[in-house]
């Protein structure tokens, strides 16, 4: 668990344990590995509204606040956007560690 939580909205570089789905033979299948990408964090001042509606639209409550890995990022003006929809929600007692990204 990361201790210091980073500056809110800014891009980082995150690492933790996450699904990842392997092609086989035939149908594929999903493993847990140690994944690395780029993602913010972001908490609301409000700890009620913190958290989000998972897919089966369901409240998770994440009170200290949650990295979102977009699934991928688009440049924009010269700033790197998140582009899409989908992508992880992680916990920050799930988080290996994170760093700012440089660019």
């Amino acid at each position: 668990m990361c201790k210091k939580l980073p500056i809110q909205m800014k891009n980082v570089m995150v690492t933790f344990k996450g699904k990842v789905y392997v092609r086989d033979r035939y149908y594929g299948h999903y493993e847990d590995q140690i994944i690395t990408k780029r993602g913010f964090f972001h908490k609301w001042e409000t700890s009620t509204l913190n958290g989000y509606y998972n897919a089966t639209n369901q409240w998770i409550s994440m009170p200290d606040g949650y990295f979102s890995v977009p699934p991928r990022w688009k440049e924009f003006n010269g700033v790197m956007l998140p582009d899409g929809w989908g992508g992880h929600r992680v916990d920050p007692k799930n988080v290996i560690k994170w760093e700012y990204c440089k660019d």
